[in-house]
């Protein structure tokens, strides 16, 4: 029988789990916060002085939200990460995610796909995003970028959410401007809630 969520952990994460991963699998169990915050005003931009401590694998996270045995360890609370680095790009592109995502203070260098995804609700606030592809997404409830920063492209072309939209204090701009894109790329987005 299995009764924990490291046991059914792939062999390739349990070589070099992080202290943060090892929390991550301890509080989603639970459902309490993964907190990697230093007791102090966190700045994501300066992720790349955190220490590694305070990383988290993408691969991991998408493993625990996608594979079957590893969702029936995961709280009705959802996952909760606070002061993270997640390395890798975060993709979770045509995922069904039946609980709650909290990323906040949070570090995605390499960006986040949800392109096509299903999720109940989706929070990552004062955070620091390369990019954040939601091409399609639906959300049951809100999704919340407010004071984040995302330095290529936030696409939510064609997104239908449920809930509000919260973005106030949050910073979109496109770095390389060599590009004909735009820093919010937003046609076609169903929002039955409000916009902030």
């Amino acid at each position: 029988m299995i009764e924990s969520l490291y046991e059914i952990l792939p062999e390739k994460f349990k070589k070099n789990l992080t202290k943060a991963e090892k929390l991550l699998l301890q509080c989603t169990e639970s459902g309490d916060i993964v907190d990697l915050s230093p007791g102090e005003e966190i700045d994501p931009i300066k992720y790349e002085e955190w220490g590694h401590e305070r990383t988290i694998r993408s691969e991991i996270i998408t493993f625990l939200l996608t594979d079957k045995k590893a969702r029936d360890f995961i709280s009705y609370r959802g996952i909760k990460i606070r002061g993270a680095k997640i390395e890798g790009e975060l993709n979770l592109a045509f995922a069904d995610i039946p609980f709650p995502i909290v990323f906040n203070n949070c570090a995605f260098p390499d960006g986040i796909d949800l392109t096509g995804a299903k999720a109940r609700m989706l929070d990552f606030s004062e955070s620091f995003i390369k990019n954040f592809t939601a091409e399609g997404i639906e959300i049951d409830d809100c999704l919340f970028l407010e004071n984040s920063i995302c330095i290529e492209e936030v696409n939510l072309i064609g997104a239908k959410i449920r809930g509000d939209l919260h973005c106030r204090g949050s910073k979109f701009e496109k770095k390389n401007r060599e590009e004909n894109k735009y820093a919010l790329m937003a046609e076609a987005i169903d929002v039955q809630g409000r916009i902030f």
